[in-house]
Formats: C-alpha cells, structure tokens, sequence
C-alpha cells in the first residue's frame, strides 16, 4: 500500500518575546527614527523596553490525537453517520520535532516583527477502522478494507519559512502579549507547500527570579492522509482521510535573562502537550 500525507504544519516554536528588564539605551541609536523619538518620551516617563535586536535558536516538541472527519475511497465519502466506517475508533496520533532559528526587530516600542527559518520532521500513526459485518462497499472487498486498517506510520521531513509579529504592552510587573504567527511548510517526500496560522495570547509577571507567564495556543492546521491500494478486483484505488488537531492548548512557561542572554522554558498541555526550549541573545 502506497500512503503519503499532507500536512499543514504549524511552526510555533521560537516565537516567544517578553518585555525584559533589559533595557535600550537611548543615547544608542536605534534603527528607526520614529523608534528613536518614542523611546527618549517613553524613556522620560520611567518606561522600560527590550534592546532592538534579538537572534535565537530553539527546539519544538509536540505530541497529539487527532479527529476524523472524512474518509474518502474512491469515489464514496465515509464519515460517522455510515455504519460501515467506525470513525469512533480511528486515530491519528501526531508526533512533531523541529528545530529553528529566529532573528527580531523591535520597530515600534509594542510591535515586533520577526522571521524565521527551520527544519521539522513529523510522524503520523494512522488507524482505520470498519464494520466489516456490515456488507462493504460495492466493488471492494473485506480484504480491501482490512489492507486499510493496518497501522501506518508515515514520517515527513520539510523546511519551514516564517514570519510574525508581536504587540506587547505593560503595567509595572504585569505584560501582556499577543503573538501573530504565519507559516510555509515545503515538505520534501510530497514536493508539495503547506500553509498555517498560529495565535498565541499570554499574560506574565516579572520577578526578581524570571518573567512567568501563561497563555493559550491556537492552531488552525488541518490535514489530510492521501494514498492507493490495489483492490481485489485488480484495480488501482485511491482513498483519502481528512483530520483536525486540536486548535487550543494551555501553556505556561518562564524566561530568565542574564545580561543580554535569554533562556525560555514553555510547557503546553491540554489535548495537545508541547515543549519549547529557546536560548536568545539581544544586542543594540
């Protein structure tokens, strides 16, 4: 059985930046004239900002289930109202490991724009299950469907191009940061690109310790398992299984600067469990 699956990834990692106590020295010049004028009135006002320019590299862990929604074999489309597919019992289970490196620029005082490039490998474990008591469909057989039902792990390797930007803000202790994230996926077993869109909202409390902080993750990533068979009457047919991963997780995490050196600690966890470990580095 030929199988292959495309994905949208999402790249998330790497895309975490918090209001540090480090703060950018007016008498530098900053890149931007209006960033310039705003830092020296922020500056009076006894507001503090993280320095211009920032790099990192970090590592994105990711763990999941996800949902059917449709299976497709040759022409006929299966989903839970047909009592011959038993959607109830198929599982996908998603395992994502990337590796990345950001570069950032402070624009404006709040807004941040940010790129970032990466490798990513992914693991889908697909299983199928039918009512093979229930007559099968015409044309193929029980034997089609239990080729079908067989495990299949399929792993995929890409490069990953991003873009984002943030809008940040804060009261004292207290930030607030809301974290805008687009990517594109080449994956390089199907030849083909894959999109997504990633939002993370958070809120955090600087400590003489670290920035702690929690937050949600949302995730729009749609999939699809594209494949053929040779059925039973001797002729080559395509199916096709539709999923969703889970688009919201909680996370809650901690950054901890020395000097202009950084190091972030995240931990998602819900329906979907994640972990990002990010070293940075911040200079003028």
């Amino acid at each position: 059985m030929k199988s292959k699956i495309c994905l949208f990834l999402l790249f998330i990692s790497s895309t975490f930046i918090y209001a540090q106590r480090d703060t950018l020295t007016v008498e530098k010049e900053p890149l931007f004239p209006l960033m310039k004028s705003l830092l020296k009135k922020a500056d009076s006002l006894g507001f503090e900002f993280p320095k211009t320019y920032g790099i990192s590299a970090s590592m994105y862990h990711q763990k999941q289930k996800m949902d059917i929604s449709k299976i497709t074999v040759g022409n006929i489309i299966l989903n839970d109202s047909d009592d011959f597919v038993n959607i109830d019992n198929s599982t996908i289970e998603n395992t994502t490991l990337s590796t990345q490196v950001r570069t950032d620029v402070w624009v404006l005082p709040f807004l941040n724009v940010y790129g970032m490039v990466g490798r990513v490998t992914t693991f889908n474990n697909l299983r199928l299950r039918f009512n093979l008591d229930v007559p099968p469909i015409p044309g193929l057989t029980e034997g089609d469907f239990r080729t079908l039902e067989r495990d299949q792990l399929v792993n995929i390797n890409g490069t990953v191009l991003a873009f984002g930007t943030i809008l940040a803000g804060g009261y004292k202790n207290v930030f607030i940061n809301i974290n805008l994230s687009w990517a594109s996926t080449s994956l390089e077993e199907l030849d083909s690109k894959q999109k997504a869109f990633a939002a993370f909202p958070m809120i955090g409390l600087q400590t003489k310790f670290a920035n702690i902080f929690v937050g949600g993750l949302y995730l729009d990533s749609g999939q699809e398992n594209k494949g053929s068979f040779v059925s039973g009457a001797g002729e080559v047919t395509n199916y096709e299984v539709e999923f969703q991963s889970q688009q919201w997780n909680y996370n809650i995490g901690l950054n901890k600067s020395i000097g202009n050196w950084s190091l972030s600690i995240i931990q998602g966890f819900g329906e979907r469990n994640s972990s990002i470990i990010e070293v940075g580095y911040r200079f003028n």
